[in-house]
């Protein structure tokens, strides 16, 4: 009976865990001063821009996780800037980037491993967006297999292949390693989508860049 009482417990808290999870999640998208949990002892909120320009979404992380993975990060918490200083004078400061929230919350959860099945989907487009976004912080490295992953979906698994200028999954001249990779994705999509998806891009600001 002990026994069946622990399992019991377990299976309840369990369960307790997993509603405080959803709670939350529903939570910040109904507040925007709520800072999702990536880390609950985290040392720093970062907010970024949400749906509205208006409205900015918060995670609390860990910035010893964010230096490990990304060089920006590891310059930006340094002593000797500003940020820096923050850490070591305020108890969980919060900084604001001009990034957009839902990529951001991607990389971010994925670094602190809280990454879930449904974040293996990936457009074309937004393959292109996380791409940018993972050369600016330096941070390829620590995404891992994911990246293989991202590739795949995009190129016809979840997605339309023409959505990648229809280059057939099997197209033996696209080597994987260099698909693999997504601080090569910009040469991948470069060479190998037709002018008319490019120039489609060229009117957004963020993607426009890969055209360059």
């Amino acid at each position: 009976m002990a026994n069946n009482d622990i399992l019991g417990n377990s299976k309840q808290a369990g369960r307790t865990v997993m509603q405080q999870a959803d709670e939350a999640s529903s939570s910040t998208e109904n507040d925007p001063n709520h800072a999702t949990l990536l880390d609950s002892e985290g040392d720093a909120v970062l907010r970024c821009v949400g749906s509205s320009s208006e409205v900015r979404i918060q995670f609390r992380v860990s910035t010893a996780v964010l230096r490990l993975a990304s060089s920006v990060f590891s310059n930006m918490f340094k002593p000797s800037f500003h940020e820096g200083q923050r850490l070591l004078h305020e108890d969980c400061p919060e900084f604001e980037l001009e990034d957009d929230a839902q990529l951001m919350g991607l990389l971010l959860s994925i670094l602190h491993y809280r990454g879930n099945s449904s974040d293996y989907t990936m457009s074309a487009e937004k393959l292109a967006r996380l791409s940018i976004l993972c050369d600016k912080y330096d941070c390829t490295g620590a995404l891992g297999p994911w990246i293989p992953a991202w590739f795949r979906h995009a190129m016809g698994v979840e997605h339309p292949t023409h959505e990648l200028g229809n280059i057939p999954e099997s197209d033996p001249s696209i080597d994987p390693e260099v698909l693999s990779r997504v601080g090569e994705g910009r040469n991948v999509l470069n060479t190998s989508l037709p002018c008319n998806r490019v120039n489609s891009w060229a009117n957004s600001a963020d993607l426009g860049r890969l055209r360059n």
